[in-house]
């Protein structure tokens, strides 16, 4: 599943983008250093983080084959 999934870009400043390859994106939840959820999104593959702070986050993702997690870093 690790190879299935890409954000990019990461670092990343206005919008992120998920590839999934070979699974289906059920849900995108971003989360931040603290474990609040701040952005969610289970209707495309891009969405805004301009709203977001400078920092760390933790971005989960549902997929048909399974749950994965990967670190963006946002900038500003």
């Amino acid at each position: 599943l690790e190879r299935k999934i890409s954000i990019f870009p990461n670092p990343a400043k206005e919008i992120l983008h998920i590839r999934a390859t070979d699974v289906i994106l059920e849900s995108v939840i971003l989360y931040n250093a603290n474990g609040q959820a701040v952005l969610q999104n289970s209707t495309t593959n891009s969405f805004s983080i301009e709203s977001l702070e400078a920092g760390l986050y933790f971005c989960k993702i549902l997929t048909d084959k399974g749950l994965i997690t990967k670190r963006i870093a946002v900038v500003r």
